[in-house]
């Protein structure tokens, strides 16, 4: 912002000059006169032209090079527009003025005046130039209008400060100490999340620089809690589990079996011989068959008793599952 160079009336320098000396004068500025006129800022005003409204909420300092930042505020609900302005010493004396032809601030009835400009001098010391009230530099910020914050600390942040702003940093903070080194979580991503690691027995670095923690490698299993027989990060049972039959006891099998029914026969073929003298002859004997009729045989079997013994079962004890990963807060 570029300064707006003011003019010291002949009796607001003599006040100006007197400070100079005798560190004892009061140069305070209590108020802003407001003019809607343009004017010619001579040294020998004595009275604002045109001056229509004179505000006490203003503030200001010194920064340097016979520059004073200064802030005026106004909340009343008014209209005006403002084409000069003087300053006002708290014992009534005009200090200084400016004017010029186009509008330095315009105010409607809805909204605040804040107006916010540099004021050079011509003379050195501007130093000794005080304001009544430094709270109106700018003002503050609420939740229904914008305006300067002090920024919090985490500290203050996790104490519930309710004056000050809480920045990006001092969130993620926050939010990583609500969720403590070593929790454990299912994740559905692929990688793990910056501040995290998948439990996989690896060991990484901590973030809150304390050297490195171990994962537990909980691939292919199930978290489940202490206990007096599973200490903190013991692994235990299977996906699978073999079984006997040793409680069966001595015990006997029978068994029983049919052969089916089957034709049987004897064939004879046809046959000559030869009678010598004194017997018959020519005699032939033809062929002879003999037929078995269909039957069955039915053969019953017994399985002595085979004593104690045990057959061997392995069985998948694998409960429906979905594989995620656990990661676990580094």
């Amino acid at each position: 912002m570029i300064p707006l160079k003011l003019v010291m009336t002949t009796a607001g320098l003599r006040r100006f000059t007197a400070a100079q000396e005798n560190a004892g004068v009061d140069l305070r500025v209590a108020k802003v006169g407001f003019s809607n006129t343009n004017f010619v800022a001579a040294p020998t005003l004595t009275a604002l032209p045109g001056e229509f409204r004179r505000i006490d909420t203003v503030s200001g300092e010194s920064v340097g090079d016979n520059v004073v930042h200064m802030t005026v505020q106004d909340e009343d609900e008014v209209t005006y527009t403002v084409r000069g302005f003087g300053l006002w010493l708290g014992d009534g004396t005009l200090f200084a003025t400016y004017s010029q032809p186009t509008p330095i601030a315009e105010k409607s009835t809805a909204s605040m005046l804040a107006l916010v400009i540099d004021i050079v001098f011509p003379e050195a010391g501007v130093d000794r130039i005080i304001f009544g009230d430094t709270n109106f530099l700018n003002p503050p910020a609420t939740t229904e209008r914008k305006g300067v914050v002090e920024l919090a600390t985490l500290a203050e942040a996790k104490a519930g400060d309710a004056l000050r702003a809480v920045t990006g940093a001092v969130v993620k903070a926050m939010i990583g100490d609500t969720v403590p080194i070593g929790t454990i979580l299912l994740w559905a991503g692929i990688a793990a999340p910056a501040g995290w690691a998948i439990c996989n027995g690896q060991s990484v670095n901590r973030t809150d620089g304390l050297g490195l923690i171990a994962t537990p490698d909980l691939r292919g299993r199930v978290a489940v809690g202490v206990s007096a027989d599973h200490a903190l990060g013991t692994g235990f049972g299977a996906t699978t589990r073999e079984v006997d039959t040793t409680s069966a006891g001595d015990h006997d099998h029978a068994a029983t079996g049919t052969i089916a029914a089957t034709a049987t026969g004897v064939t004879v073929s046809s046959t000559s011989r030869n009678v010598d003298a004194g017997g018959s002859a020519g005699g032939v004997l033809t062929g002879v068959t003999v037929n078995d009729p269909g039957h069955t045989h039915t053969v019953e079997v017994d399985v002595a008793t085979a004593g104690g013994h045990a057959h061997a079962v392995t069985i998948d004890v694998t409960q429906p599952s979905v594989a995620l990963h656990y990661i676990m807060k580094v």
